[in-house]
């Protein structure tokens, strides 16, 4: 079974208790004060973490958060981002080889721990000027990490068509490199120029929607697992995602995905 989810705002909270648009959870940070106001209402709702793999920042996680909202059924998966700490010069080979065996040693480590079918990492992008991030991005690494690790795989779709676009390879045959076969999380927005550059988490345009059906081609048809998650990023909480949060975009598109990409 296929769940549809959407990243929680009030509007699409709003949306959701009026009836207008049809989900199956709302997808929330990991905030705790959010998590708790969800643990005693009546809104249906999974966590996804802010792991990043690489940055030296997951000695400081609290993995008894982890542990527990994984058992209580509110973390389907223990997901991890595959980014590049900043201060990474990507033109190093010496410097980037030790970045990417590191980021494989943390990625065991976390699959022996938690088990492999309980782990998915994501794809991210190269937006602007964080050249840092081309050592994340190399769609052979991405293979090679989630292969030798045994997690999953969490496809951002938006996140690869920059990526894409940032190598200066045609965005289908960049995502044809990644590893689909292991595909358990999809995640799909809209890409706009916003600040003189690309950018994720928009309303999905014309060209989004050909895309989005070229998506559901690839599942029906058998060329990629068909994912147990779905989530529409569009939308959220706070400065980073309240200015793209509009109501009338909510109440249009996801009833739309979901017709798309909802199955039993």
């Amino acid at each position: 079974m296929t769940e549809f989810c959407i990243n929680y705002s009030v509007p699409a909270g709003e949306l959701y208790r009026l009836g207008q648009i049809p989900l199956d959870r709302f997808k929330l940070p990991d905030w705790p004060e959010l998590i708790a106001h969800f643990f005693h209402s009546d809104y249906p709702f999974y966590v996804h973490f802010s792991l990043n793999l690489g940055c030296g920042e997951l000695l400081n996680t609290n993995w008894q958060q982890v542990e527990a909202l994984l058992r209580q059924g509110a973390a389907p998966y223990v997901n991890l981002h595959l980014n590049a700490p900043t201060n990474l010069n990507p033109h190093d080979p010496g410097a980037v080889e030790r970045y990417r065996t590191n980021t494989l040693a943390e990625a065991r480590q976390i699959v022996q721990y938690f088990g492999a079918e309980n782990v998915i990492c994501e794809n991210c992008p190269l937006i602007g000027d964080k050249e840092y991030n081309l050592a994340a991005i190399d769609p052979h690494f991405i293979t090679q990490l989630i292969n030798e690790s045994g997690c999953g795989f969490l496809f951002d779709y938006s996140h690869a068509r920059l990526a894409a676009r940032s190598l200066g390879m045609d965005e289908h045959d960049y995502i044809a490199r990644l590893p689909l076969e292991r595909l358990r999380e999809l995640h799909i927005t809209g890409i706009r120029t916003y600040q003189g550059h690309e950018e994720d988490h928009f309303e999905l345009n014309e060209g989004d929607w050909a895309e989005m059906h070229w998506i559901e081609t690839q599942i029906e048809t058998g060329q990629w697992p068909r994912p147990q998650i779905v989530a529409f990023e569009y939308g959220g909480m706070g400065p980073v995602f309240e200015f793209r949060t509009d109501r009338t975009a909510i109440a249009e598109q996801a009833p739309r995905l979901h017709r798309i990409f909802s199955h039993p």
